[in-house]
């Protein structure tokens, strides 16, 4: 028997989105007023069928976990592996040191050229401190 989306969301109390995607590749023609008609056997199973776990490759893929885990494990103690929180904190305060070092140049460099007309000494001035301080910065690295 020819059932519409319409009926089967009636017959099953499920969506119309749901009952179409189950039904997307059965055999289906037009119905009247523009219905997708599909058969009721076919649609029913489709719509009811649960998508049964197969043991086997549940079982490999559980092992495959487990050797991932245990890679990771070895990592570890090898000290190939760094810990999320430690990284974020040795990052956070290189970043820190970054940028005060950099927030500092105006002060320091204020008085130092304030005299200064020459464009080009001040530039060299001003990259000279700012080599300085990055060489001070990756010194403590």
């Amino acid at each position: 028997m020819k059932v519409s989306i319409t009926e089967l969301s009636g017959l099953t109390g499920r969506d119309r989105r749901f009952i179409r995607s189950r039904v997307a590749g059965l055999p289906s023609e037009a119905g009247p007023k523009g219905a997708i008609l599909v058969e009721s056997s076919q649609a029913l199973a489709a719509i009811y069928q649960t998508d049964r776990l197969d043991p086997g490759l549940e079982r490999a893929r559980l092992d495959r976990a487990r050797a991932d885990l245990a890679e990771l494990a070895l990592a570890q103690k090898r000290g190939e592996l760094l810990a999320a929180s430690d990284v974020e904190e040795n990052w956070t305060s290189m970043v820190l040191n970054a940028r005060s070092k950099l927030l500092a140049l105006p002060s320091k460099l204020a008085h130092e050229l304030a005299g200064t007309r020459d464009p080009a000494e001040v530039a060299s001035r001003l990259k000279t401190a700012v080599y300085q301080a990055l060489e001070e910065l990756a010194s403590r690295g």
